[in-house]
């Protein structure tokens, strides 16, 4: 048997061992809800989000880079602050973490890989950590290309639709997401308007992105947010304020894969697509540059 081959059946008895004899027993799992639950929890109290996935998670404890937000302490310590807080009254927010450190078996292999990778890195430094309160899912804006059974993902749309059926849509996003453009994701809303903020690095601004939210949003508004790790600060600050802040992360991106029955993670024209090469310094329509009614980084 070759040294490589050997040395990876080791590693890999090792990591058995330490799941089943050693992680297992002892550190016990996080109280998360599932996607559908989290969905149902924030159409019925319409309340706040603030979501970590693997970016905002790895930020909280450098596990590694994310390509757009450079590691940043202040808001590294923000983020744990928020993720871990005991005790304060959450009644009008939520914090959403990944279901995966519950259940990959939904998810396609690869993605299934994926998460597993990431929780074996996360079982000491970040799982231990979370404190014994309710938490919900953080995939709950990923409804698509990562499940293995896709028949329930226009439901999952649906309910996402019934939040902000006819709301007063404030959208704060990075300045080549374009939330909404070239699909009806958003065309049940009674109105909506977008302030734009830095593609990367948006904490940098994080003062300007909070005062120009203050300055345009009343607290009727259903605030989307979509600027990687600054959102889920966003959302705990506005909700802090008594405004109704989601953060929505990739939520757009997975609706056109569903729309065009993609099989896997493709460019989208126009749009800046965070996980593949994409080109989305391309203007938008009439519709798109008129809802524009702040621009921070111009």
């Amino acid at each position: 048997m070759p040294k490589t081959q050997r040395a990876s059946i080791i590693k890999h008895l090792i990591l058995w061992i330490y799941d089943k004899i050693i992680y297992k027993p002892f550190i016990r799992k996080p109280k998360i809800k599932n996607t559908e639950e989290t969905l149902l929890y924030i159409l019925s109290n319409k309340c706040s989000v603030s979501r970590y996935g693997d970016g905002e998670l790895n930020q909280c404890w450098r596990v590694s880079n994310i390509g757009f937000q450079s590691y940043n302490q202040v808001l590294s310590t923000r983020l744990k602050e928020i993720l871990l807080k005991i005790g304060r009254n959450d009644s009008n927010h939520i914090v959403c973490v990944p279901y995966t450190y519950i259940n990959t078996s939904y998810m396609t292999d690869g993605a299934s890989f994926f998460w597993k990778v990431l929780i074996r890195k996360h079982k000491l430094a970040i799982i231990p950590k979370l404190p014994a309160r309710q938490y919900y899912d953080s995939l709950c804006t990923r409804l698509y290309i990562d499940y293995k059974d896709k028949s329930k993902t226009e439901y999952y749309y649906n309910l996402w639709k019934k939040i902000w059926n006819k709301q007063d849509v404030i959208i704060i996003e990075g300045s080549a997401s374009k939330l909404g453009v070239g699909n009806d994701l958003f065309s049940n809303t009674n109105s909506l308007k977008r302030i734009l903020v830095p593609e990367k690095n948006a904490f940098d601004v994080y003062e300007s992105i909070l005062s120009t939210a203050k300055k345009h949003c009343s607290k009727s508004n259903l605030i989307l947010l979509a600027i990687g790790p600054t959102a889920t600060v966003l959302a705990y600050d506005l909700a802090a304020l008594g405004y109704w802040a989601i953060d929505v992360g990739h939520i757009d991106i997975e609706y056109m894969w569903y729309k065009m029955n993609a099989t896997k993670k493709v460019p989208i024209e126009g749009k800046s697509v965070n996980e593949v090469l994409a080109d989305g310094t391309k203007g938008g329509d009439d519709e798109y540059m008129n809802s524009i009614i702040d621009n921070i980084i111009s």
